[in-house]
């Protein structure tokens, strides 16, 4: 164990590893533990359990990590200053599946396997760090399309947005395999185009 780091931040470490790796369900306390040269009892004195652990990587995570949106007051703000908004605001989420920093690529990955194989803990997970960012897209979209978010439309628009990050974010070997270049850069060099293209979709 690094002297620099804690029991505690050194179980937020390998515990954000070991759950990116594995997922909730199949991560196992003891592998958390033993990376972090940690005894079994750790998990449960410093966080009272593997759920709350889970919980406190999430959190750790998110805020040194969370993406900004340009405009406080979304309801009142001019359109085409949401509709920058937006795009500043996709920008962050879509680029942040290129960046190198750790941090954010666990995060990443914590969230999409619990959009894609949800754990136990999902219902938590989404109230706490994922039904926000959702609910800041979804008040862009209304306010640029004067749409409310009472109309399924709203939310059609949103989940068809969602799905097309989830889809580029998967799709860097088939990129990279088909434009020639290295895994990732094709993707990376053409994402305001994509964010742009997200953003027409609105409209259509």
């Amino acid at each position: 164990m690094t002297a620099k780091l804690t029991t505690k931040q050194y179980l937020l470490t390998t515990g954000a590893q070991e759950f990116a790796l594995k997922g909730y369900n199949k991560a196992r306390i003891r592998v958390i533990c033993d990376n972090a040269e940690a005894n079994l009892a750790s998990v449960n004195y410093h966080f009272g359990g593997k759920s709350n652990l889970y919980l406190a990587v999430f959190e750790d995570l998110y805020i040194r990590n969370k993406w900004k949106c340009a405009v406080d007051d979304i309801e009142n703000a001019d359109p085409e200053d949401c509709k920058e908004a937006l795009r500043s605001y996709l920008t962050q989420i879509f680029s942040s599946n290129f960046v190198k920093t750790r941090a954010v690529n666990l995060l990443n990955t914590l969230i999409y396997r619990e959009v894609i194989e949800p754990s136990d803990m999902f219902d938590e997970v989404f109230d706490r760090y994922i039904k926000n960012t959702l609910h800041t897209i979804e008040r862009l979209i209304c306010r640029i399309t004067g749409l409310n978010e009472a109309e399924d439309k709203a939310k059609f628009i949103l989940f068809s947005i969602v799905a097309q990050i989830e889809f580029y974010r998967n799709s860097c070997k088939l990129a990279s395999a088909y434009s020639g270049k290295k895994e990732g850069c094709y993707l990376r060099e053409n994402m305001e185009k994509i964010v742009d293209h997200m953003i027409a979709t609105i409209y259509v």
